[in-house]
């Protein structure tokens, strides 16, 4: 386990990556060496030890420095100390001072330190000099010291910019590096402060910079992304920023909101909520002064109505009345039927035989049985008679695994053939490409919604302006669409286009705001449900079947195994678990096996049932040789997943030409395929990822920190994934994160195998948990429609050739066609 030092010594040899990590020895004492117990007996020189991370970048060798850190023992290169702060050791003594001078000040030599420190001794004024090299040495005034009509620039030796941001940021490194604030982070709040001075350049820019942000130390928090309030908190309490202060009065009220929306979903906080979650963070609080502090600041937190109204933030309110907009447009608009052929269940039984003799000829290629006859049940004809005979421009197709979604899709297209122009598209990459496998018959494929709106640095290519050239555009995995992804879709949808959304109300929302889909099968569209399963699953389906009815019998089937049991994780529980990983791996490949587990937050080096510790574990298992890549954590051929929404710039804008922009999303998963370098040879630019719907993605250094490991997953990540084999270990957890919908995602992601880990009490308790409604005013803001449920029809003969569907009318008030039934949810 490793321990908290901190260690003071003379910087040697160091070497920086990417201008973002380095690696280097501290030259200590013997003392100090026996007592982190790096000494060797046979050393015939000062005794050092190795230090890595971030910090070290702008460090300079030969100068002394105060280092705190991890001690660790690297299996390749020893004892070293992973370092979260570092600051310059320096004494206001004259040797002391002339050697940093000639070390890290351009221009100064032995004969000009000599005169500058000997120009501030007569002063008395040594530890003025000591304390402007740290803090600001642009503010050096050489020229006047020398008295030279020469100027000579103030600069730091070594540093890789010379902008007033490198001061800034070292300035920041000195009076804040022990807060707990990584320095990736100091260094962005350097270049943030940096753009906001009026004179960058001024020799009391850093003095002004230093004003500027303890002034309000929590303003960041809008624009730098891992600065949250904990990490401006600590240090608006370091420098005694009052409890009730406007400034941190407004972070309250602001991280309030993000908080509770972030971690359940909310596309707002009714007043209560919103009052529990402030006094969350402060329990001394007032949440009206916060709010109004908010406001007055300029803080994007947003009251409708009065003080008691609903809280959002801003972004929220504007993506939900936009989204509201644009459905309540789509609910008034009457499109022509997709279908425009003569009689539909003849050219549905002409696909269904044309399906059978291509199922029975792979069969025969593979020297397998024969399937029977591929048949739709009459609830999916009726379905799909009914999707193709609306007039109605949205629609919802939901279903459970194995009842045919995906079948209807294909007759579909088979239905209507080159007649219209079809678009389909999912919300990761590995759910297009599974959709892409059952259409490609028809030379038809999917691609992501980002892909599919086209990516470009400021946004999308299509929009309001430039809609998507199609007859119908089909979504699949809707469950998974959030209210701001869904508004840029809607946004591109021709105003004669019909859409069609796939999903299983079932299934985890969205990781962003809302519940885009269950808020829609509650408005007035056309809305059609499977309820049949087609497919042999076996235990593999009765088992999600009982997740999502909240009941669980936990018994044995041979494609599901249960461990009846998950003791306290340790390295010899977790064991058996990675055993059975590396087995189903070895059979299946890793890209067809999922580790899933609810939790990622944990300890890399303390065992724990969460996918930090077991990434950490199975890397080194799964990828032991691949070569680390010097200044991210990641090495070649490890297995990545994203970690949110981003547009990488592939080429550069050039010759008139426009930027080539790739999208990947949260939950993409691959494998790092290579790295690019720049002009040294040990210093790495881009990380090609390799994803596994088939694209080379290339990122930045800067970019691949939002790249994480996959060898275990959690949940929400494999949502839109199948995998011949999945193991799930499930723990327990506050409901509003851990209920059904967890285990019912789990479980239904497995084709093959299923292994579940887990107290048999723990599972039970958590399917009982339904999933946890979200605030969402879409369908108050739309309209609800009228509450109908849709017939059973197993057993019953349709009466016509085209839109017969049955329906027992609960309330026909607003006479809505049979086409806009649905169930009643």
């Amino acid at each position: 386990m490793a321990r908290i030092v901190e260690i003071t010594g003379c910087l040697q040899r160091l070497s920086v990556y990417s201008g973002r990590w380095g690696r280097g020895y501290l030259s200590i004492t013997v003392a100090e060496a026996r007592e982190l117990g790096v000494l060797k007996e046979d050393v015939l020189f000062a005794p050092s030890i190795t230090v890595t991370g971030s910090p070290l970048v702008g460090l300079n060798e030969g100068t002394d420095y105060r280092m705190r850190g991890k001690l660790v023992v690297h299996p390749q290169y020893g004892p070293q100390i992973d370092v979260e702060s570092a600051s310059v050791e320096l004494q206001p003594r004259p040797e002391a001072l002339k050697k940093y001078l000639e070390r890290n000040i351009q221009g100064v030599g032995q004969v000009t330190s000599a005169k500058i420190v000997a120009k501030y001794a007569a002063d008395d004024r040594l530890e003025e000099l000591r304390d402007l090299l740290l803090n600001n040495p642009l503010a050096l005034d050489i020229q006047g010291i020398l008295g030279t009509k020469t100027a000579k620039k103030v600069g730091l030796k070594g540093a890789p910019d010379q902008g007033i941001e490198t001061f800034i940021h070292r300035d920041l490194s000195v009076r804040l590096g022990g807060e707990g604030v990584p320095d990736s982070v100091l260094r962005k709040i350097g270049v943030w402060l940096a753009k906001r001075l009026q004179n960058p350049n001024s020799p009391d820019a850093i003095t002004r910079s230093w004003e500027l942000f303890s002034a309000d130390p929590y303003r960041p928090m809008l624009d730098i992304s891992g600065y949250g309030f904990v990490a401006a908190d600590l240090i608006g309490h370091r420098m005694g920023v009052d409890r009730n202060a406007p400034c941190r009065l407004a972070a309250i009220a602001m991280h309030a909101v993000m908080q509770s929306c972030d971690m359940n979903g909310h596309i707002f906080l009714e007043r209560e909520e919103f009052d529990a979650s402030v006094h969350g963070v402060d329990h001394q609080a007032d949440p009206n002064e916060c709010l109004n502090a908010a406001i007055q600041r300029g803080w994007p937190v947003l009251v409708e109505g009065n003080y008691k109204g609903r809280v959002y933030l801003q972004r929220h309110h504007y993506a939900q009345n936009r989204l509201a907009g644009q459905l309540k447009a789509m609910a008034a608009t009457q499109c022509q039927p997709l279908y425009a052929g003569r009689d539909l269940r003849v050219d549905i039984a002409g696909l269904e035989h044309r399906m059978t003799q291509n199922m029975r000829a792979k069969a025969a290629k593979e020297g397998v049985k024969p399937p029977p006859p591929f048949c739709l049940d009459e609830s999916q004809k009726r379905a799909l008679i009914g999707l193709l005979t609306s007039d109605r421009q949205i629609h919802t197709l939901t279903a459970g695994p194995g009842c045919g979604k995906t079948a209807i899709m294909e007759l579909m297209v088979g239905v209507l053939g080159r007649s219209r122009i079809g678009v389909f598209c999912a919300p990761t990459g590995k759910a297009a490409k599974v959709l892409s496998g059952r259409l490609r018959q028809y030379g038809q494929a999917a691609k992501t919604i980002h892909s599919t709106l086209g990516v470009k640095e400021d946004g999308f290519v299509h929009d309001e302006s430039s809609p998507l050239f199609a007859d119908y555009v089909v979504v699949d995995e809707s469950s998974m669409i959030d209210v701001e992804l869904a508004g840029h879709l809607l946004a591109a949808i021709p105003k004669k286009c019909h859409v069609i959304f796939l999903g299983d109300a079932n299934q985890l929302p969205s990781v962003g705001p809302g519940q885009f889909l269950a808020d829609l099968m509650r408005m007035n569209f056309d809305h059609h449900q499977l309820n049949k399963t087609h497919r042999n699953d076996g235990g593999i389906l009765d088992v999600v079947n009982q997740a999502a009815a909240g009941e669980m019998t936990l018994v044995d089937w041979n494609d599901v195994k249960f461990s009846h049991g998950l003791p306290v994780a340790s390295e010899e529980s977790i064991a058996p678990i990675l055993l059975q990983y590396e087995r189903a791996v070895a059979e299946h490949g890793i890209d067809s096996v999922a580790l899933l587990c609810a939790r990622r937050k944990g300890d890399i080096e303390k065992p724990g049932w969460n996918t930090t510790y077991l990434n950490e574990v199975l890397r080194k298992r799964m990828n032991p040789t691949g070569e680390r890549i010097m200044g991210i954590r990641l090495h070649l051929g490890d297995r990545v997943v994203v970690r949110k929404n981003m547009n990488l710039v592939q080429h550069p804008a050039a010759d008139g030409k426009p930027a080539v922009v790739e999208s990947v999303v949260n939950g993409d998963t691959g494998r790092v395929d290579s790295v690019e370098y720049g002009q040294k040879a040990h210093e790495p630019e881009n990380i090609k990822v390799r994803l596994d719907d088939g694209r080379l993605v290339k990122f930045s250094v800067e970019e691949a920190g939002a790249l994480g490991l996959a060898y275990a997953m959690t949940v929400h990540t494999s949502q839109g994934s199948e995998y011949a084999e999945v193991l799930f270990i499930c723990t327990g957890g506050v409901p509003s994160f851990i209920h059904r919908g967890i285990v019912f995602t789990a479980t239904s992601r497995a084709k093959k195998m299923l292994r579940i880990y887990a107290e048999d009490s723990t599972i039970r308790k958590i399917v009982r948990q339904p999933i946890p409604k979200r605030n969402s005013a879409l369908v108050e803001m739309v309209g609800e429609a009228p509450r109908r449920i849709v017939a059973q029809l197993e057993g019953n003969e349709p009466s016509g050739r085209i839109n017969d569907t049955q329906v027992f009318e609960k309330d026909t008030s607003q006479g809505v066609s049979p086409e806009a039934a649905f169930l009643d949810w």
